[in-house]
């Protein structure tokens, strides 16, 4: 396989439903372009400790390469053995080191959650990267069940439902299924 070095995928990782679904995303596109996967995941630049002293200094870069292992396993099941993967930990604020990261010719995929903070502040990883990246942005939304809600208010539409099929007459069980 001839891979394309030049323009490259470049995944920002986040626990969120929205990241999972553009780490999908990003995957596909790697995929599609025929070319390497970046998986970013970028840690705060931690704040002076003054007298204390972290008992592992390399403790959180192995916690975010953990994380990004993680979040390959959730969204497609392990890093992808079909493409040239790269996990990248860099430290920052995360829309400028993703920006700084990302050249012209790239693809940049970040996952946008659609939280009340978020619809109401915005989210400062995504403006940044739309606004200063100097490659194109895909911008993936969470999978549409998290639209629906907490799993809590999903429950509870559930039993709804199912307590307004029951008086309609209606057997909510599927034919076939026990009790």
């Amino acid at each position: 396989m001839n891979i394309n070095h030049a323009n490259r995928v470049i995944v920002g990782i986040d626990d969120s439903l929205a990241g999972l679904q553009a780490v999908r995303e990003a995957v596909n596109a790697a995929r599609g372009r025929n070319t390497s996967l970046h998986a970013i995941r970028v840690l705060p630049v931690a704040p002076p400790y003054g007298w204390a002293v972290l008992p592992d200094p390399t403790e959180p870069e192995r916690a975010a390469r953990q994380l990004i292992r993680d979040a390959f396993d959730r969204a497609v099941g392990g890093r992808p053995s079909d493409l040239e993967f790269h996990a990248v930990v860099r430290h920052g604020s995360a829309g400028p080191a993703l920006t700084a990261y990302a050249r012209s010719g790239d693809l940049l995929v970040l996952g946008r959650d659609r939280g009340l903070l978020s619809n109401v502040l915005g989210d400062g990883t995504v403006r940044h990267c739309t606004r200063h990246a100097r490659c194109p942005v895909l911008v993936v939304p969470p999978p549409e069940m998290a639209a629906a809600g907490s799993v809590r208010r999903q429950v509870s539409r559930l039993r709804r439902d199912l307590r307004r099929l029951g008086e309609a007459g209606i057997d909510p069980k599927p034919s076939g299924t026990p009790g």
